[in-house]
């Protein structure tokens, strides 16, 4: 019992960051608008930050991914060294959720280009060996885009503009990172002089050696960020 206490607890301490619940554990308008959508509450609370920031088609890609069933990134202990290499043209110097967007922007044009000029998709075994030699799951990514066609959807219903880009421009980063920031601020972390890193709910984390994201690159960017 305690423990389901506790849980209850963290629940409604993330709800209230997020701006879902008032200090009477009420739901609020945000808060209905976040239920509406079939997502993690931070994932919900990200996609709608991203109508302010203007860059809402990038930000679903990005959820659409993290929703997924599989991880996107294909490691093992036998191929990790390879792997890493395959993976370094998508990595973005703004951490794993850039880098993720380009891996589905990479992904979408193999369909477009592999399916001849009549305009129809790549086969299903040409996608999968692309996924293959970049070390990135085919099922992830085909799951992923299903996920974001029926986000498409419910954001039309919902009167939120899903084709809103802030496009592959310098600087598309503050954008999208801003509106990830509003949704997954207990995944936020700060370098402490030591070397490590405390998240803002107090726990130490540590990179994984997979992880893109540079420690000069944090540095810059907790600078730079405005939440």
């Amino acid at each position: 019992m305690a423990k389901l206490l506790i849980v209850v607890a963290q629940a409604l301490t993330t709800l209230y960051l997020l701006g879902a619940l008032d200090d009477k554990k009420k739901l609020t308008p945000l808060g209905r608008q976040m239920a509406y959508f079939p997502l993690e509450p931070t994932l919900a609370r990200a996609l709608l930050a991203s109508q302010e920031f203007g860059c809402t088609n990038e930000v679903l890609t990005i959820v659409s991914v993290l929703s997924s069933s599989s991880k996107l990134f294909v490691d093992t202990t036998d191929t990790r060294d390879v792997a890493r290499d395959a993976h370094s043209k998508f990595r973005h110097i703004s951490g794993d959720h850039l880098t993720t967007l380009n891996v589905v922007r990479a992904y979408e044009e193999v369909m477009q280009s592999e399916g001849g000029a009549d305009g129809k998709k790549a086969p299903k075994a040409a996608l999968k060996d692309w996924c293959m030699r970049q070390y990135v799951s085919h099922r992830c990514l085909t799951e992923a885009l299903e996920i974001r066609a029926q986000l498409r959807e419910l954001c039309e219903k919902q009167k939120i503009d899903w084709k809103a880009s802030c496009g592959e421009k310098q600087g598309e980063e503050q954008a999208v990172l801003r509106s990830l920031v509003r949704g997954l601020v207990q995944n936020t972390a700060f370098l402490q002089p030591d070397g490590r890193y405390k998240q803002v709910m107090g726990q130490s984390v540590c990179l994984t050696p997979m992880c893109c994201m540079l420690c000069q690159t944090l540095t810059r960017i907790s600078k730079t960020i405005k939440i």
